[in-house]
């Protein structure tokens, strides 16, 4: 190999002042000495070592998290970062359903159990935001009895499945609420304002003018501009819109195994595997967070392993080995959490 081939081959790696001093080197070997190419291994071996180390700080800007009502501490939400150990973040108050915000960094949440604080509404919404910590009440939302929600990636709507109170009675369905103005719209009604009739697992698209929602068990794509439903696949029972809109994740069958479906063309899907549940896209669309079946964990407990959509590549986050009993997920920004 000429001297002129080495410098271009690792001359990305170092410094400019250090490119130039080993271009020299590797240009003119008869004018150098031994020392002065050891001087030069050198060089590179604690550039590599310190772009290594900075690499490491901060591999990722996101971390999964989960939230479940454990007993012992029933009003923390617990974050696995990809590296290191878990973290336990107190929240304000006890949540009964939970949706992480699009950005990482907030939570939308209904008032679970425990004693009942200023500001609290057992109907609605509230707010959560991390870092600085602050609780809002959504605006619109105190009128709604929740057993689903979305958000959508702007924070501009938020979709709600439940009872709406009007005038004294209930009316129950798919409801659209506008922010931050609060106001409603009833977009499906179901016959019924029982819990099996309602949506779960709701996923809006960025657009914020379809999703996809679990409904009588089958995974429902749902159109707000036609106020209309229709089941992807009898075999889909969840799912996950990809903040980019590139693609829709969603489990199949008994063994839960991950599709990318094509938003565009329904019939245009990859099966990537299987996984023990749970579907959660990063807010940069590059993960997925899945759940994973060990049998070190038994029968109640997973592990969270993250998705790289891009490449495939799977990984398993030690820190949440055997510590997942179920309860919502998604991703929380590194920065609220320091």
């Amino acid at each position: 190999m000429t001297g002129r081939r080495a410098s271009a081959r690792i001359s990305g790696a170092a410094t400019p002042r250090f490119r130039g001093k080993l271009s020299s080197a590797l240009a003119h070997p008869h004018q150098n000495s031994c020392r002065h190419l050891l001087r030069m291994r050198r060089l590179l071996v604690v550039t590599i070592l310190i772009s290594a180390a900075r690499s490491s700080e901060n591999p990722y800007q996101y971390s999964p998290a989960n939230y479940f009502r454990a007993p012992s501490n029933p009003s923390a939400l617990t974050v696995y970062p990809l590296t290191g150990k878990a973290i336990n973040v107190p929240l304000p108050f006890v949540p009964r359903l939970v949706a992480f915000g699009p950005d990482g960094k907030s939570l939308y949440a209904t008032v679970g159990f425990g004693p009942r604080k200023e500001g609290d509404a057992r109907r609605g919404l509230l707010k959560i935001e991390f870092n600085p910590s602050r609780v809002s009440e959504v605006p619109g939302s105190r009128e709604f009895g929740i057993s689903g929600l979305a958000v959508s990636v702007r924070e501009d709507k938020i979709v709600i499945s439940g009872g709406r109170l009007e005038k004294g009675s209930q009316n129950c369905g798919l409801f659209e609420l506008t922010l931050p103005s609060g106001e409603a719209r009833q977009v499906l009604q179901t016959q019924d304002c029982e819990y099996r009739s309602s949506w779960t697992d709701l996923s809006l698209s960025p657009s914020g003018e379809q999703a996809v929602g679990r409904h009588n068990g089958q995974l429902e794509l749902i159109d707000f501009v036609n106020a209309t439903s229709t089941v992807i696949s009898p075999e889909f029972w969840t799912g996950a819109w990809a903040p980019n809109g590139k693609w829709i994740a969603a489990l199949k069958g008994k063994q839960s195994q991950l599709f990318l479906i094509d938003p565009n063309n329904l019939s245009h899907r990859q099966m990537r595997g299987e996984t023990g549940g749970g579907v959660h896209w990063s807010p940069d669309s590059r993960y997925l967070l899945l759940f994973k079946d060990q049998l070190l964990c038994g029968f109640y407990f997973y592990t969270i392993e993250t998705f790289e959509v891009a490449t495939g590549k799977r990984s398993i986050i030690r820190s949440s080995r055997c510590k997942i009993e179920g309860g919502p997920s998604g991703w929380i920004a590194n920065e609220t959490v320091k």
